[in-house]
């Protein structure tokens, strides 16, 4: 009898690793064959349904003539290439139902492609129902877009559910990001542009979404002038630019230097709330009691005489010009709170502290691994024949 999977054997294989030699060695460091073995039982007997059917789709603008049509508006419709509105209503399909399945897809590929260059949409619906006594119906529609000739990128998320016994639910979500296009082998360049980074979002839900709950967000990612005098006064810096003078573009100082010029460290959120959930607005304060308690001694309040803005808060958080410190601050309608020279742990400052050149996955690697977590890069090498001088093949070298 083979040992099934539980949560004790998955415990013990963390033993003897930190969690960087976990993640890479989870898959190669244990010559145990372990039977895994999942069962996903359904009683009939128990359930009122009599069919359950599951449906599910995708499709992209490039299947349909919408590319084409909307490529002629998305210009004028973003023609000073601002930063897009999120609004959550835009999400709200003409209809729910397994009828409207398709008019649904395209309404939703159609307002999440609007306003962004040449974009390319795509959208994915799952859906099930509960054919029986009392019927129900779940469905998830989603689409994203974005483009190589734009700066804006767009989601869109509805999800609506009709179940058999108790009352209807509907959420509709929308969020729009702006992200410069960065030079990732320049830094002559990155020393002139602007990488800052705005993001908005909108969330409706309720049993009729656009009566129910409310939360907007409004989120100014940017770059200090003490980090771009940081950067520009570095020993890597001056290294890099001589290095440029030689046209030597890619030696490892260039490119460190590069892709920290291009990382951000001045964060603000304005989020709006209305009719939000008891529930939720105390979830939320556990948290920051949570937080309080972990930065106890960098925490200050403030509870007196605050007149703060109504169902509005506020968070600003500013990290160090060489990332090892950051201060936090919030500002809620009923009191205000500080964090002051809060440490910044090796991990932690790899994921939170974004950068436009490089997703989240590529910042942990990089760190867990050392600075050795590179990208790929592919060099062809033409071969020739030097009897008659013409090249007999092509090798691909990998770097």
């Amino acid at each position: 009898e083979g040992k099934a999977m539980d949560l004790s054997t998955v415990y013990k294989s963390m033993q003897g690793h930190d969690l960087t030699t976990a993640l890479i060695l989870s898959a190669n460091n244990n010559a145990e064959i372990y039977r895994h073995r999942f069962i996903v039982s359904y009683d009939a007997q128990r359930s009122s349904a009599k069919a359950i059917r599951f449906y599910a789709s995708y499709r992209d603008n490039e299947q349909n003539t919408l590319r084409n049509s909307n490529n002629n508006n998305n210009d004028s419709n973003n023609s000073n290439n601002g930063p897009l509105e999120a609004r959550a209503s835009s999400a709200i399909p003409s209809s729910a139902s397994r009828n409207g399945a398709e008019k649904r897809q395209e309404e939703l590929l159609h307002k999440a492609s609007s306003g962004i260059k040449d974009a390319a949409a795509s959208v994915v619906e799952i859906m099930a129902e509960f054919e029986g006594n009392n019927n129900a119906q779940y469905v998830a529609t989603a689409a994203l877009s974005r483009s190589p000739a734009d700066k804006n990128s767009k989601f869109l998320f509805f999800y609506h559910a009709s179940p058999a016994q108790s009352s209807k639910f509907e959420m509709a979500v929308a969020a729009t990001a702006q992200v410069p296009q960065l030079s990732e082998m320049n830094f002559m360049r990155t020393e002139k542009e602007d990488p800052a980074m705005q993001i908005n979002a909108e969330a409706m839900w309720g049993e009729n979404a656009q009566s129910g709950a409310q939360v907007s967000i409004k989120a100014r990612l940017e770059q200090s002038e003490e980090r771009k005098q940081y950067i520009a006064n570095h020993p890597q810096a001056e290294q890099c630019r001589k290095q440029m003078e030689q046209r030597d573009n890619a030696l490892p100082a260039c490119r460190n230097i590069t892709a920290r010029a291009n990382a951000l460290d001045q964060y603000s959120f304005t989020v709006k709330y209305e009719k939000i959930p008891q529930r939720l607005m105390n979830a939320t304060y556990q948290i920051y009691k949570l937080a309080r308690y972990a930065g106890f001694p960098y925490n200050s309040e403030n509870v007196v005489d605050v007149n703060n803005q109504a169902n509005q808060l506020k968070l600003r958080v500013n990290f160090a010009e060489d990332h090892q410190s950051a201060n936090v601050s919030i500002e809620a309608p009923h009191a205000n709170a500080e964090f002051k020279n809060l440490p910044v742990p090796h991990m932690a400052k790899h994921i939170l502290i974004i950068n436009a050149q490089y997703d989240i996955d590529e910042r942990i690697g990089y760190a867990a691994l050392n600075g050795q977590y590179n990208r790929k890069y592919f060099t062809i090498q033409l071969i020739q024949d030097e009897s008659d001088n013409k090249f007999s093949g092509i090798q691909a070298l990998v770097s």
